[in-house]
């Protein structure tokens, strides 16, 4: 009898404190990190370099066509954005919005070979930039960093679309490219609830045996 009372106890405490007591269930909160304002022929100070052109830096741009939301590379020299859709290739200049954000550290470049998702990656972390999960994605070209786009297989969400993206009129596809990874995985938090967790459970231990050493007093 004793032995069922005690673990009702520790089984309700227990339910009680999961959820804020688990390490795995750290939030990704990219959303937070990242902003588009309106880009009218000068950088903001908070926009992130995205690739380089002719050895100059070039940013990640936005702009709607057809309905769609789609990425593409800000060159500032020519004042304007490049994109690609469906067949043809596109430079606008007005209407454009440019990827921004007052962290960038928390934002990496990683590399994918032949399409593959490697282990250990979370697509969770990859950037949209656009419409239907269009993420940002970056390939080397002529001695620079073209900016682009590429989508999840939805089948498999293993196996990347090729990148696609635009400069100079010219279509740039390949399936080993960059992609933009989130990269803060929030360890001050991940750490703070494995701290509670590991006290809690001490606690747990604690009590257990007095609750147990109590009953089994009060029931002789």
């Amino acid at each position: 009898m004793t032995v069922i009372i005690v673990f009702i106890l520790q089984l309700c405490i227990s339910l009680t404190f999961q959820d804020s007591l688990d390490i795995n269930s750290v939030p990704v909160h990219i959303d937070e990190d990242f902003y588009w304002r309106d880009y009218r022929g000068s950088i903001p100070k908070d926009a992130l370099v995205g690739g380089s052109k002719l050895n100059r830096p070039t940013y990640i741009g936005q702009v709607v066509h057809s309905n769609s939301l789609i990425p593409g590379p800000i060159v500032q020299e020519d004042k304007g954005m490049y994109f690609y859709f469906e067949g043809d290739a596109y430079f606008v200049t007005e209407n454009v919005k440019i990827f921004c954000t007052k962290h960038p550290e928390k934002f990496n470049w990683t590399k994918i070979h032949n399409g593959e998702v490697r282990n250990g990656l979370d697509v969770n972390r990859f950037v949209i930039g656009g419409s239907n999960n269009m993420y940002i994605g970056r390939i080397r070209y002529h001695d620079g960093d073209l900016v682009g786009r590429f989508s999840l297989d939805s089948s498999s969400y293993s196996t990347l679309i090729s990148f696609e993206g635009s400069v100079d009129d010219m279509l740039v596809e390949g399936n080993t490219f960059e992609i933009l990874y989130y990269i803060d995985d929030g360890r001050k938090r991940q750490f703070v609830s494995f701290s509670l967790k590991k006290t809690f459970n001490s606690f747990l231990i604690v009590a257990n045996s007095l609750i147990t050493l109590w009953f089994s007093k009060f029931l002789q």
